[in-house]
């Protein structure tokens, strides 16, 4: 038997990650991003993940952080077997821009000035809290579905964005007021969509702020249940 080996190019064992399970993933993930780094390797030592899950752990570990990357990255998962259930993956990362491109918007988006938000120093509640960063939205930020204004930066930066761009800013504006919240990716219409969930008083209601701006006003998309998305919504 011919037996050949082969080496990932400038590939840096020292740099492995090692966890003895998948649960911490996620951090490590998002210091790769928030570093701007292209590759982080990970050895766990129980890992149950596909090479899928992990990818599909990337962009979730993305949209709780939006402000950790400029545009949504794109990301390629190798995955290899070691003894008993020992995994290796290998993920890859690319950001679509230039390092010095990125750093640069970085600081704009880290700059962001959370006073243009108003009603917040009067808010008193979460409820109102989440209904300042809704409005601020609203009022500030062009909604240009298919446009390919996808990410926070887009929305807060550049002042125009798509359902998902809008759904990753209110993530981000949302975490920086104590709010709890999260994206979703699904469908509206059959069409693919993104909105967010958030927390409270320890409910769960849904925000759709690309839902606003067809001039019905914010009742049907601003904290509503479950039920009045049934139908439209998956």
């Amino acid at each position: 038997a011919d037996i050949s080996v082969s080496y990932a190019p400038g590939f840096d064992v020292d740099s492995v990650i090692s966890s003895s399970y998948i649960s911490g993933a996620g951090s490590y993930i998002l210091d790769a991003f928030n570093g701007n780094r292209t590759r982080t390797v990970l050895l766990i030592s129980n890992g149950t993940y596909s090479a899928d899950e992990i990818s599909e752990l990337c962009m979730n570990t993305y949209r709780d952080n939006p402000l950790s990357c400029i545009k949504k990255p794109s990301v390629e998962v190798n995955q290899f077997s070691g003894s008993g259930f020992e995994k290796l993956y290998e993920i890859n990362i690319r950001y679509l821009l230039p390092e010095e491109e990125i750093e640069a918007k970085k600081e704009e988006l880290q700059s962001f000035d959370y006073s243009a938000i108003e009603g917040m120093e009067e808010a008193s509640g979460d409820e109102y809290k989440a209904y300042c960063i809704f409005k601020y939205l609203h009022d500030n930020v062009e909604y240009t579905e298919g446009s390919g204004h996808s990410s926070a930066y887009c929305a807060l930066i550049e002042k125009e964005a798509d359902s998902e761009g809008l759904a990753m800013a209110f993530v981000a504006l949302c975490k920086n007021f104590g709010l709890e919240c999260e994206t979703v990716e699904g469908q509206k219409d059959w069409k693919e969509h993104f909105w967010n969930i958030i927390g409270i008083g320890g409910l769960s209601c849904h925000v759709d702020v690309s839902a606003s701006y067809d001039g019905s006003g914010y009742s049907r998309c601003f904290l509503v249940s479950d039920s009045a998305l049934w139908g439209s919504y998956r």
